[in-house]
């Protein structure tokens, strides 16, 4: 699973450099992670209860897109 690095001590964004962005998973990756197949992902997007970014003619998910997904549909224990 990609993750961010830490910076090195000392280490400083220049004036006008962006931040890196964080990766983009596709369906296989983000199936991984949701411990489920990825036409169940393709669904999720299709039905827009997973967000996607759109690259061109291909679609990605944030890891964080994931991260909101799980939060929202976590049920409380009895």
């Amino acid at each position: 699973m990609p993750s961010s690095t830490p910076r090195a001590q000392g280490e400083q964004t220049l004036p006008g450099q962006a931040k890196r962005p964080e990766a983009l998973l596709d369906y296989e990756e983000a199936a991984a992670i949701l411990c489920c197949t990825p036409r169940l992902v393709r669904k999720l997007v299709e039905t827009r209860r997973l967000e996607s970014v759109k690259v061109a003619s291909l679609v990605r998910i944030e890891l964080a897109a994931i991260q909101r997904y799980i939060d929202s549909n976590r049920r409380p224990a009895a």
